[in-house]
């Protein structure tokens, strides 16, 4: 039998025990593994953030300015194909807009006001969407973000990736000590955290991973220049298996 300083650090300690059990350090000789599977992929859906807002002494006049707004929004969203499922505008936003001048409030009028969000299935229908609409005071991009839409699917498979990955390191590893798996006795989307003083953290800051935080980074597309970057899918596993005496 090998002693368990021999099979330190590859063989670390504990892990949260399979299905919500206490956290505790299995008697059993053992060994902690990671399995990770990231992949990088393209986005497919593009969605814009734009708000229309109309200030005027008159309501009825804001309210016109700003439906006349929204109007030729949907009109070149809908002649630089957008998504016809994916367009939403909020209702009339009423109330009276105010400044301060002197230390004293001053009645500018009745601010009217709609927030419009739409998504693109393409970077170019985005493109062409931008190229029409012309931007002021009263019509404003909020922002653009970039999307996936299989998102579940592509984290599923990385899940399944990086769970295959925790028994073939396992294997590995046991092997290279002259042991061998006996079986699986927690499973974990979290870093394990051990009692002896040694704490499995990443490296970004020691927050524990999480399987369901996916880690997603990409390209912000701004109004300027629309640019298209690949997102970042990473999932980690951590697995506890026994081992054979």
């Amino acid at each position: 039998m090998l002693p368990r300083s021999v099979l330190f650090c590859a063989l670390l300690a504990c892990a949260f025990p399979v299905f919500g059990q206490a956290n505790t350090i299995p008697a059993a000789r053992h060994l902690v593994v990671k399995g990770h599977a990231q992949r990088d992929v393209l986005p497919d859906r593009f969605t814009i953030r734009m708000t229309v807002e109309t200030v005027d002494r008159q309501p009825d006049l804001a309210r016109t300015r700003v439906q006349t707004h929204i109007a030729d929004l949907l009109k070149a969203m809908k002649s630089s194909h957008v998504m016809q499922d994916e367009v939403t505008a909020t209702a009339l936003s009423i109330k009276p807009k105010t400044s301060y001048k002197n230390d004293e409030e001053v009645f500018k009028g009745t601010e009217v006001s709609r927030n419009l969000r739409a998504t693109f299935a393409r970077p170019q229908d985005l493109q062409m969407f931008l190229t029409q609409v012309q931007t002021s005071e009263e019509v404003q991009i909020d922002g653009i973000e970039t999307f996936l839409s299989n998102r579940n699917a592509v984290e599923a498979e990385l899940r399944a990736e990086a769970i295959a990955t925790t028994r073939h390191k396992a294997d590995e590893m046991a092997n290279a000590y002259g042991a061998r798996v006996s079986g699986l006795y927690a499973v974990s989307d979290v870093a394990p955290r051990f009692d002896y003083g040694i704490v499995a953290y990443e490296e970004s800051g020691g927050d524990a991973s999480t399987l369901d935080r996916i880690m997603v980074t990409g390209s912000r597309i701004s109004p300027e220049q629309l640019e298209v970057g690949t997102v970042t899918l990473e999932s980690d596993v951590y697995a506890v298996f026994l081992l054979a005496d």
